[in-house]
């Protein structure tokens, strides 16, 4: 999310856990999108973002990583008041959202959420997509008075396009600074009465090692 315009620059969902793949595929979604990358990107404390895959991308993409202090929720009260507003106005709205399970009693047959989770995680993900780019980008923000898509226009119009900071998405395709390292798993192995520690690289079939197709 542009804390300036409230917009949001890019979106991804998968069932992995939080991860610097996903954080590197989230960017990766961002240059696609506007051909560019944030100036500086504000993270929390979480292990996924003191990757050293992760650090390098944003270094050589010159984009500064600054961390929030801890224990300090209002420095992270603009995306964490977007996931209730995502809530609210997306997924509650959804067949099968789990609302009515917060009072069992009211729960009959035909609400059931168990027997109306229809949505699976490509469809689930391409109308989110839509609500983002579409509906809550041109939604009027009580804090801006104006939409995030206005206000993000106006923001390049008053400072500039600044043309130097963009990167071509093929480019970003084929250079290997994106691509992520192998997953990689460590288990011990027995050798000559010694425990010895042995890696064992797990790629998918048809890619390139440690990188990204799409």
């Amino acid at each position: 999310m542009d804390a300036f315009s409230r917009r949001l620059l890019a979106v991804y969902l998968t069932f992995d856990p939080p991860s610097y793949r996903s954080c590197m595929m989230t960017l990766r979604i961002c240059v696609r999108r506007h051909r560019r990358m944030p100036q500086s990107l504000v993270v929390d404390g979480g292990k996924e973002f003191e990757s050293q895959y992760f650090e390098h991308l944003l270094i050589s993409n010159s984009c500064v990583k600054k961390v929030r202090p801890p224990a300090q929720p209002r420095f992270g009260s603009v995306i964490e008041r977007l996931f209730g507003t995502a809530h609210t106005t997306f997924l509650h709205n959804l067949l099968g959202n789990t609302q009515a399970s917060k009072v069992p009693r009211t729960v009959t047959r035909e609400v059931d959420p168990r027997r109306l989770a229809v949505w699976t995680l490509g469809n689930l993900y391409t109308f989110l997509c839509e609500w983002a780019y579409e509906v809550y980008d041109q939604m009027d923000h009580p804090a801006l008075d104006q939409t995030p898509r206005a206000m993000f226009v106006n923001g390049l119009a008053k400072g500039g396009e600044r043309t130097n900071r963009q990167i071509p998405y093929e480019n970003w395709r084929s250079s290997r600074q994106n691509c992520a390292s192998l997953l990689k798993e460590t288990k011990p192995a027995q050798v000559s009465r010694r425990r010895d520690w042995r890696r064992f690289s797990r790629k998918p079939k048809g890619t390139k090692p440690g990188c990204f197709n799409g």
